[in-house]
């Protein structure tokens, strides 16, 4: 094998493993706070992303094991719940929990880009769909630096009005989603 050819094959089996899916048949909290003019149009059209993509997708997945397997190492991890509404139309991915709160896991390119004193809001609407359909009352976040290995935690609390919110911009998609409009 040439350098070349040992190249191109760690680039096609890391896309071909990413972890990236171009397709979901099921609305995913983790883009709940889009406009939902978009997490429509994500409900029926593939999604297509460049190698690079596919490259840093698969990196943070890889990082994220790292890191749910050190805080298992810990004793401290355990397993999430699987989120699920409307029959499964409704869906979230928990990293896992600790001592009974949901743990999220965000991993950022550059410690310089760690979130200082709040969280963004894109990430708030995640967390607090996943608390409102999986009945978390709290979760921790926590976000890792793949540059240099550094960490910031937050502690968020379930905001009930907020999830009430989320999910009245659910059912009217979700009614579009059903009429095809």
């Amino acid at each position: 094998m040439t350098a070349e050819e040992l190249q191109q094959a760690l680039i096609d089996w890391s896309v071909k493993h990413s972890g990236y899916e171009d397709h979901r048949n099921y609305i995913g909290l983790s883009g709940i706070a889009d406009c939902p003019r978009m997490i429509f149009r994500r409900y029926f059209n593939s999604c297509v992303i460049e190698v690079r993509e596919h490259l840093r997708t698969r990196y943070s997945y890889e990082m994220e094991a790292v890191i749910k397997h050190r805080l298992g190492r810990m004793g401290i991890l355990g397993i999430g719940k699987k989120i699920s509404a409307y029959l499964g139309r409704v869906q979230g991915h928990v990293d896992g929990e600790i001592s009974g709160k949901l743990l999220e896991i965000k991993t950022i390119p550059l410690g310089e880009h760690l979130p200082t004193d709040r969280i963004p809001r894109k990430v708030f609407y995640q967390i607090q769909g996943y608390m409102f359909y999986g009945a978390y009352k709290e979760a921790l976040i926590l976000y890792f630096a793949r540059e240099n290995g550094s960490f910031r935690t937050f502690q968020v609390p379930a905001n009930r009005e907020v999830g009430m919110e989320i999910d009245t911009k659910i059912k009217s998609i979700l009614d579009c989603i059903d009429r095809h409009v």
